[in-house]
């Protein structure tokens, strides 16, 4: 049974990629919000917008 998972990971490298693209960008951009508190609006405003722009156009190049 193990060759076969290997072969399944291999053929969906895509969809595993794209996953982590999509925790990692939800994991930043709750911290970022919920520190919406904490620091300067400016800076936060900044973060949140690289890294959702950056995520999503990663994840639209893993799903074409």
């Amino acid at each position: 049974m193990r060759p076969r998972c290997k072969k399944q990971w291999s053929d969906y490298a895509a969809l595993g990629l794209f996953l982590a693209v999509r925790i990692s960008s939800d994991v930043i951009l709750t911290g970022v919000h919920s520190a919406s508190g904490l620091s300067s609006k400016s800076i936060l405003h900044i973060n949140y917008f690289y890294t959702y722009w950056i995520s999503s156009a990663l994840e639209s190049v893993l799903t074409s």
